[in-house]
């Protein structure tokens, strides 16, 4: 059963990006989130398989213990930063939503 009035006939050969959620950052996008401790996950989509970089600038007196990167469809740990940079890339991902929890201490804008 199609979900639109009037599906079209052939594929497009540059499709759209997969629907989005409302609180979901895609790549390339940014946004700012206060915090104020313990931890916090932000969704991200990558709409096409490529490496990604997750990176987090703080303001305040936030100290990051932790981010740790899971695929949302499978649950499963990816990575974990653990040099404590406030950055994790990802290498040779393929497209889906990922969420990456940050632990902290402190309080400010992420």
């Amino acid at each position: 059963e199609p979900t639109t009035a009037e599906p079209t006939k052939t594929p497009s050969l540059q499709p759209s990006r997969m629907p989005s959620i409302p609180s979901e950052i895609l790549c390339g996008e940014g946004e700012t989130r206060h915090f104020s401790g313990g931890s916090i996950d932000i969704l991200v989509q990558l709409s096409y398989s490529a490496d990604m970089i997750f990176n987090v600038a703080t303001t305040g007196t936030i100290d990051i213990d932790s981010i740790v990167a899971k695929s949302t469809a499978s649950a499963a740990t990816i990575a974990i930063d653990d040099d404590d940079d406030g950055m994790l890339t990802l290498m040779d991902r393929s497209a889906d939503d990922y969420t990456f929890t940050i632990t902290g201490s402190g309080e400010g804008n992420l």
